[in-house]
């Protein structure tokens, strides 16, 4: 068996559990950013819930020998925050933060990367898992390990 179809395999098997995290998720992000009064326009999901198969093949394929398990992909499940103003953002952000540990490595704020004088895609891409605070305080310790993406 290749890496690739290990992977996949461990992708179906573990499905429900994905879809499952990915609206736990959704549901964990919503409370926090309305107990902080944060205003936001959406807060959405992928159409697929998580990453579709055919773009985890696309991804695994694209990156020769980094990912050993289904672990090691950090966007199966993707959040994406929308909000009205810049400001928002770093407000989101220091609350995601707060509430989760981040992957730094496998993060990016976009902003960063464009020149000051150039427009596009502005955004903070942060990889995370829930905190041991966040995990005391919430009935969710069966996806401790878990990773999400949240844009």
């Amino acid at each position: 068996m290749t890496k690739t179809e290990e992977i996949l395999k461990q992708y179906d098997d573990q499905e429900d559990f994905y879809k499952e995290f990915a609206s736990d998720m959704e549901s964990l992000i919503l409370e926090i950013i309305n107990h902080k009064n944060i205003n936001f326009f959406s807060i959405s999901k992928r159409k697929t819930v998580i990453k579709s198969r055919e773009s985890l093949v696309k991804k695994i394929d694209h990156t020769v020998n980094k990912y050993k398990s289904i672990r090691d992909v950090t966007d199966i499940v993707a959040l994406r925050i929308i909000t009205y103003f810049e400001d928002d953002v770093d407000k989101i952000g220091t609350v995601i933060r707060k509430n989760f540990t981040i992957d730094k490595s496998n993060s990016i704020d976009k902003g960063e990367v464009l020149e000051t004088n150039r427009f596009g895609y502005r955004s903070v891409h942060h990889v995370a898992s829930l905190n041991k605070k966040s995990l005391r305080s919430r009935n969710l310790r069966n996806i401790k390990d878990s990773k999400s993406k949240y844009k």
